[in-house]
């Protein structure tokens, strides 16, 4: 339901599968079609027996809790679990990335354009000052592909960018999704893009967008500590990705330090064509009788 019957999931697992060739990353956390038909009782335990244990896990636990409470009753129902080995599985790491990709994928529905650039780890020095140049590029109105491709010449309906997918703790994708209009070119709204990015790597971004950033940056990380769930899933994730759940706290604080020249040398050295992985999702083509000159 969420890949095989949607345009998004569909086109967003061909991305993957593309720029993924060895790594996980490029593997459906579920498994194709064709592993799910072949799940069984036996195989499921199997599996569980050999990957989760307590070792293996992360947990954080957040809100009005009283641990004279709360450690009792984790020991009451968690300490029961007998600690064991797990099986540590190496990953490959992905092999370089030796030109552009580019995937075509037929589906009835509304066309669909994705661009991922492979890029470092969330603990990698580049990553505060790539994810402000996907802020930059995309993650608030006044962005600068919002205002070229929604506000000032409407193409799309939708920009969407993230730093850091599927995941950041291993390499990962830079990513641009752009949901057109109808009518809309899926090859002038690449070229839009791509000259939007060539146009920040040359000029770098002013230092009233760098204050707009962080400004956001700050906005969106404040609001999240409102929410005990918010705070336990990036405790977790900062734990996981960055060694640290105190990092979590230190978000914002990783982005002030980045520059406008930081910007433009991350653009040059990830933002390239042979990091690039490109997907376009469009319906096929309706079949259609030839005409007199070409049955002639």
């Amino acid at each position: 339901m969420r890949v095989d019957s949607s345009p998004f999931g569909t086109l967003l697992e061909e991305l993957a599968a593309s720029a993924f060739r060895a790594h996980p990353y490029g593997r459906p956390v579920i498994g194709s079609r064709e592993d799910i038909e072949r799940y069984d009782r036996a195989s499921a335990m199997s599996f569980f027996d050999a990957r989760w244990a307590p070792a293996a896990c992360t947990t954080a636990i957040v809100g009005d809790v009283d641990p004279e409470t709360l450690i009792p009753m984790l020991e009451r129902y968690f300490g029961r679990i007998p600690p064991r080995e797990t099986e540590r599985t190496s990953i490959s790491p992905e092999p370089e990335q030796r030109g552009e990709r580019r995937t075509l994928v037929e589906f009835p529905a509304q066309p669909l354009l994705s661009i991922g650039w492979r890029v470092p780890p969330a603990s990698h020095r580049d990553t505060p000052a790539i994810e402000v140049a996907m802020r930059l590029l995309g993650a608030a109105r006044s962005s600068r592909l919002e205002r070229r491709l929604i506000r000032d010449d409407p193409q799309c309906a939708r920009v969407f960018v993230e730093s850091g997918w599927p995941g950041d703790r291993h390499a990962n994708l830079a990513l641009i999704l752009a949901e057109p209009l109808e009518g809309a070119d899926l090859s002038e709204i690449e070229a839009a893009i791509l000259d939007e990015v060539r146009t920040l790597t040359e000029q770098g971004p002013s230092s009233n967008e760098l204050e707009g950033v962080l400004r956001v940056a700050r906005i969106q990380h404040l609001r999240s500590l409102r929410q005990s769930a918010s705070i336990a899933e990036g405790l977790v994730s900062a734990q996981s990705s960055l060694g640290s759940w105190r990092a979590h706290f230190h978000r914002v604080s990783r982005l002030e330090g980045v520059t406008s020249s930081d910007v433009q040398r991350v653009l040059r050295e990830h933002f390239v064509g042979t990091h690039q992985n490109v997907v376009l999702l469009r319906a096929a083509a309706e079949p259609r009788e030839p005409d007199e000159e070409e049955m002639r």
